[in-house]
């Protein structure tokens, strides 16, 4: 959850010291408006993107940190998130929660769960290679 704040924190912050009035004619006196309209159109057919829409998501792409996941980095083609740590966690009643596995980012795999007995281990995990 941290990092995810961070990363729109980052993204923003990136694109406002590029480019600092880039909302100027978005935000006017108290309304938002999109490609000159007032207010979003959210029910339009065809449905009209927001203005700024392509450009924060390339601020978002293009952050790069070190949270508390591991590095925060994405690829810029296909926008997934490289070089992760997962940990998977079990949580019982009555108990502490508990690491059953930490893993890092391993590109092209597939990591599969599936619950098995709760009394012998509460995940099972796959890591397809």
């Amino acid at each position: 959850m941290m990092d995810a704040v961070d990363i729109i924190v980052h993204g923003l912050r990136s694109l406002l010291l590029h480019n600092p009035d880039v909302f100027r004619r978005t935000f006017r006196r108290g309304q938002v408006f999109n490609n000159e309209t007032r207010g979003i159109q959210c029910d339009r057919d065809p449905l009209v993107p927001w203005v700024h829409g392509r450009i924060i998501l390339s601020h978002l792409l293009g952050v790069n940190f070190t949270g508390i996941t591991g590095p925060v980095v994405f690829n810029p083609t296909t926008g997934h998130r490289s070089h992760y740590r997962l940990d998977v966690m079990a949580l019982r009643f009555n108990a502490e929660l508990q690491k059953v596995i930490i893993t890092p980012f391993i590109p092209n795999t597939n990591v599969n769960f599936k619950p098995i007995s709760l009394r012998v281990q509460p995940l099972l995990v796959h890591l397809g290679l």
